[in-house]
């Protein structure tokens, strides 16, 4: 319910959100919704009450973070921040963050994977100004009455919205990856014995975390160069 002040944020409030994301398409131009709330369209609510949203905007085959929040008052504008780095879409997870002190434009900071990224504010610009703020619900993963093209395609888990600024040092720590790689026993092979193990990247498995499954190939040899690594 958005008539939660726990949800509604006005100038000084500060506000965090993270979440594990998995985009797996954004064509060019569109934003596709994580959290928001406002601009449902529902019935006796205006249109363009975005008191505040997370979203994913693609550009160039990368999915960008983007907070957006509309202005109070009858001349209020949306008020957009776009991050510099984005990810590729796909079937694998990203963790992603934005805090940000509404009424303080350069407070605004975004991180995927673990990584700070810069950005700017490429709607309206920066504004002082605090947002619209109503008791319109707070909607996960779309907006607009479901509007397909403000809809995630994919899926999110752990997603949390804070009021308060989440340390630095932590949203270094946040992005660990599950899972992986068995290791090789070594005192299991003969001595002088390579083993080469083959498993299939990005194989269509949507479980989190990550789960390689069995090796497809499995290689014991006495020697074993490789002359060039894959660059993606």
């Amino acid at each position: 319910s958005g008539s939660d002040p726990r949800f509604q944020f006005t100038n000084g409030d500060t506000s965090s959100i993270e979440a594990w994301v998995r985009c797996e398409a954004l064509p060019t131009g569109r934003f596709q919704y994580l959290i928001g709330k406002g601009r449902t369209s529902r019935s006796g609510y205006p249109p363009d009450n975005q008191n505040w949203a997370l979203r994913l905007y693609g550009n160039k085959g990368l999915a960008q973070l983007s907070f957006l929040f509309r202005s109070a008052g009858e001349d209020g504008t949306y008020h957009r921040w776009t991050s510099s780095r984005g990810f590729s879409p796909g079937r694998r997870w990203h963790h992603v963050a934005l805090t940000y002190t509404f009424g303080v434009p350069e407070s605004v900071q975004g991180w995927i994977d673990g990584r700070r990224s810069e950005g700017g504010w490429d709607k309206s610009g920066a504004t002082t100004r605090p947002p619209v703020v109503d008791d319109d619900e707070v909607w996960i993963g779309s907006a607009r009455g479901g509007a397909g093209e403000s809809t995630l395609h994919g899926a999110l888990a752990g997603l949390a919205l804070y009021r308060a600024a989440l340390p630095e040092d932590e949203l270094r720590t946040r992005y660990r990856v599950q899972g992986g790689l068995p290791a090789v026993d070594p005192s299991t092979l003969p001595a002088g014995t390579v083993r080469m193990e083959l498993y299939e990247s990005d194989s269509g498995r949507t479980e989190w975390p990550i789960d390689p499954g069995p090796p497809l190939r499995v290689l014991d040899t006495r020697a074993l160069a490789l002359f060039r690594l894959p660059t993606h």
